[in-house]
């Protein structure tokens, strides 16, 4: 064969060149192939030979995957009511910046009427725990603050509820008699009565012109919704009467309708004593008595 291949011309030794190299590649590619094939039942040899530590592998991931999936669930429901509170929270903090700003609003604007009122209840309650000897000392003490808010009602102070509400003034309010005035009261006109009870019949005055003048108010559809009609008609028969500049007033009448109480002699006195320290005067002409405010 060997001389046969030598005596072969040259295009024959390359066509038997070219047919050689054709079958090694393609016994070059059946070998890989097998040898992957190998390699593929090693590895399910290994498996089959190991599916008990497989399957016991699998199914421990299988169960973190599971309480991962549960944590993360939890996780996600705890984001959802914090981010509840979050807002509960913004909102409660915008509230409390309102009211602070409130706060600091009727804090700047509180009324004087309302200190004196403070002070007159302060000095009442004070007044009757103490012992008969030491009263007369602890009004001197009170009369220093009083002195103070005496010369805070002096200053423009808005009143803090009609800037927070927006309500009018309804009636003006008797102030109390301090004890610079009490001090400058004749005797004979006095008497025996003391600077407390004097105050407390001024407190009381102001409650029946509150009583009033709240029931005008509220007008006649108010009134009569309030069951109070005939009242109210006739206080606005009252001020029929009355021609002019707008005045604030009460009668005897009022007074009792009140407190259910007449105006005996100590309480007219005691009214002769408010005229006197310009709170109160009596106008002429009128039908009734008629003791009204004195506003300047």
């Amino acid at each position: 064969m060997f001389l046969k291949y030598r005596e072969c011309s040259p295009k024959v030794l390359r066509k038997y060149f070219l047919i050689l190299s054709t079958m090694a590649g393609s016994v070059e590619d059946v070998l890989v192939e097998h040898e992957t094939k190998l390699e593929q039942l090693t590895i399910a040899t290994t498996l089959i030979q190991n599916k008990k530590v497989i399957a016991s592998e699998l199914s421990e991931v299988q169960e973190s995957t599971f309480s991962l999936l549960s944590a993360i669930s939890s996780a996600k429901s705890d984001l959802k009511e914090l981010r509840k509170k979050n807002a509960e929270l913004v909102n409660l903090v915008e509230n409390l910046k309102k009211l602070n700003n409130r706060i600091s609003h009727m804090e700047n604007n509180i009324s004087p009427q309302l200190l004196y009122d403070y002070a007159n209840v302060v000095k009442e309650r004070e007044y009757i725990k103490a012992p008969p000897n030491m009263q007369s000392t602890h009004s001197l003490e009170i009369d220093s603050l009083e002195d103070v808010f005496e010369e805070t009602s002096r200053n423009s102070v808005k009143d803090c509820k009609k800037t927070l509400f927006n309500e009018p003034e309804i009636f003006p309010r008797l102030r109390p008699i301090s004890t610079k005035e009490f001090d400058l009261i004749p005797k004979y006109m006095i008497g025996r009565q003391s600077l407390d009870t004097i105050n407390r019949f001024v407190s009381t005055i102001n409650d029946v012109l509150k009583a009033k003048y709240s029931l005008l108010a509220l007008g006649k559809n108010g009134a009569k919704k309030k069951g109070e009609l005939n009242l109210y008609m006739h206080y606005k028969m009252q001020e029929s009467v009355n021609t002019g500049e707008r005045v604030y007033f009460f009668t005897a009448e009022d007074y009792q309708n009140h407190t259910t109480m007449k105006l005996d002699k100590t309480k007219l006195n005691l009214l002769t004593v408010l005229r006197h320290c310009k709170r109160l005067c009596n106008p002429k002409g009128a039908k009734t008595a008629q003791y009204t405010v004195i506003t300047t």
